[in-house]
């Protein structure tokens, strides 16, 4: 399979897609079974998410507002067994016992991605709605955790393909977790009680920035 996300790549011009890799084995590191992944904000790494949800036999639900915009842009062909819904995610996670009921899925969350539109009010509505539908133990992957107007990349190099989000998603996440985080640089943390790490954190800054939640709770 991993080759396979390495064709997706060379498909991609989204700037995540220097972590598709890392969302692959991180995904397929959680142990079975699996329910449910969920991406809000469709494109290049729904291949990805797809590809995780044939190998461990779980659902894949993806989520947009502007679905019919991206299907012509031809970023989601070839999608296989998995459901696209166009509408705002923040809507959908409000009602998602209903929406679940409705395709015959547990709304029980193992994956969960958000990359929609980097802004700290919508993320901090999408971490409100969605995250109480999260396993025990699940993954959440954050797009664009270091997003500003000129990115820079691991080898160096840098492009103007961003703009300044203001902090948005990385600001919801610190909020969520009172704690401060410094998005320019790569580090892995945990979360703990007296007895157990709750959460792992683990962020990257190159590119638009990528951050990896690990709940153990």
């Amino acid at each position: 399979m991993i080759e396979k996300v390495a064709e997706i790549k060379k498909r991609s011009s989204s700037t995540m897609s220097p972590y598709f890799d890392l969302l692959y084995l991180e995904s397929c590191e959680l142990a079975p079974p699996l329910n449910l992944i969920v991406e809000l904000g469709v494109g290049w790494s729904s291949h990805v998410l797809n590809l995780v949800a044939i190998e461990r036999k779980c659902k894949f639900i993806g989520v947009d507002k502007n679905m019919e915009e991206i299907k012509g842009q031809k970023k989601i062909d070839q999608l296989s067994d998995c459901h696209l819904i166009e509408a705002d995610d923040i809507l959908v996670g409000m009602k998602f016992k209903e929406v679940s009921r409705n395709l015959g899925i547990k709304p029980k969350i193992n994956i969960l991605l958000i990359d929609t539109s980097h802004l700290y009010s919508c993320t901090k509505l999408e971490i409100d709605f969605w995250f109480p539908y999260l396993e025990k133990k699940a993954k959440i992957f954050f797009h664009d955790t270091n997003l500003k107007k000129q990115l820079k990349y691991k080898d160096g190099s840098f492009d103007e393909k961003g703009w300044d989000n203001e902090r948005g998603v990385i600001r919801a996440i610190e909020e969520f977790f009172h704690k401060n985080m410094d998005e320019e640089i790569e580090f892995k943390t945990t979360i703990s009680d007296e007895k157990n790490i709750l959460w792992t954190i683990q962020h990257f800054p190159w590119s638009a920035g990528f951050t990896i939640l690990g709940k153990n709770c």
